[in-house]
Protein backbone atom coordinates (compact mmCIF):
# COMPACT_ATOMS: atom_id res chain seq x y z
CA UNK A 1 0.00 0.00 0.00
CA UNK A 2 1.30 3.43 -0.86
CA UNK A 3 1.17 6.41 1.44
CA UNK A 4 -1.34 7.99 -0.94
CA UNK A 5 -3.73 5.02 -0.65
CA UNK A 6 -3.37 5.00 3.12
CA UNK A 7 -4.11 8.73 3.15
CA UNK A 8 -7.38 8.08 1.36
CA UNK A 9 -8.37 5.56 4.04
CA UNK A 10 -7.53 7.95 6.89
CA UNK A 11 -9.24 10.81 5.05
CA UNK A 12 -12.44 8.76 4.68
CA UNK A 13 -12.31 7.96 8.40
CA UNK A 14 -11.86 11.65 9.19
CA UNK A 15 -14.94 12.52 7.11
CA UNK A 16 -16.97 9.88 8.96
CA UNK A 17 -16.04 11.02 12.46
CA UNK A 18 -15.29 14.74 12.18
CA UNK A 19 -17.89 15.75 9.57
CA UNK A 20 -17.04 19.47 9.21
CA UNK A 21 -13.54 19.58 10.65
CA UNK A 22 -10.43 17.50 11.29
CA UNK A 23 -10.17 14.88 13.99
CA UNK A 24 -7.08 14.40 16.11
CA UNK A 25 -6.27 11.12 14.34
CA UNK A 26 -6.03 12.94 10.99
CA UNK A 27 -3.75 15.61 12.46
CA UNK A 28 -1.55 12.95 14.05
CA UNK A 29 -1.43 10.99 10.79
CA UNK A 30 -0.20 14.05 8.90
CA UNK A 31 2.47 14.70 11.53
CA UNK A 32 3.48 11.03 11.53
CA UNK A 33 3.87 11.05 7.72
CA UNK A 34 6.01 14.16 7.83
CA UNK A 35 8.19 12.81 10.66
CA UNK A 36 8.68 9.31 9.22
CA UNK A 37 8.65 9.94 5.48
CA UNK A 38 9.44 13.64 5.10
CA UNK A 39 6.27 14.40 3.19
CA UNK A 40 2.68 15.40 3.87
CA UNK A 41 0.38 12.59 2.73
CA UNK A 42 -1.34 14.57 -0.05
CA UNK A 43 1.95 15.49 -1.76
CA UNK A 44 2.58 13.95 -5.19
CA UNK A 45 5.56 12.05 -3.78
CA UNK A 46 3.20 10.09 -1.48
CA UNK A 47 2.07 7.98 -4.46
CA UNK A 48 5.56 6.49 -4.70
CA UNK A 49 6.18 5.91 -1.00
CA UNK A 50 5.49 2.50 0.48
CA UNK A 51 5.30 2.91 4.25
CA UNK A 52 6.33 0.14 6.62
CA UNK A 53 3.75 -2.53 7.34
CA UNK A 54 3.69 -1.49 11.00
CA UNK A 55 2.83 2.07 9.96
CA UNK A 56 0.04 0.84 7.66
CA UNK A 57 -1.33 -1.57 10.25
CA UNK A 58 -1.35 1.11 12.95
CA UNK A 59 -3.28 3.65 10.89
CA UNK A 60 -5.68 1.10 9.39
CA UNK A 61 -6.48 -0.01 12.94
CA UNK A 62 -7.40 3.59 13.68
CA UNK A 63 -9.71 3.74 10.66
CA UNK A 64 -11.33 0.44 11.68
CA UNK A 65 -11.90 1.54 15.28
CA UNK A 66 -9.46 -1.07 16.61
CA UNK A 67 -6.71 1.21 17.88
CA UNK A 68 -7.00 1.86 21.61
CA UNK A 69 -5.24 5.24 21.32
CA UNK A 70 -8.11 6.86 19.40
CA UNK A 71 -11.84 6.95 20.03
CA UNK A 72 -13.52 5.06 17.16
CA UNK A 73 -16.47 7.47 16.94
CA UNK A 74 -14.71 10.83 17.24
CA UNK A 75 -11.08 10.30 16.22
CA UNK A 76 -9.95 11.95 19.46
CA UNK A 77 -7.15 10.54 21.57
CA UNK A 78 -8.37 8.36 24.41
Amino acid sequence: MTLDKLRREVEAYNRRVAHASECRAWSDFVIDCRNKYGVVPWHNKAAGIEPSQDFVDYWLAVTNGKNHEYDATTGDRT
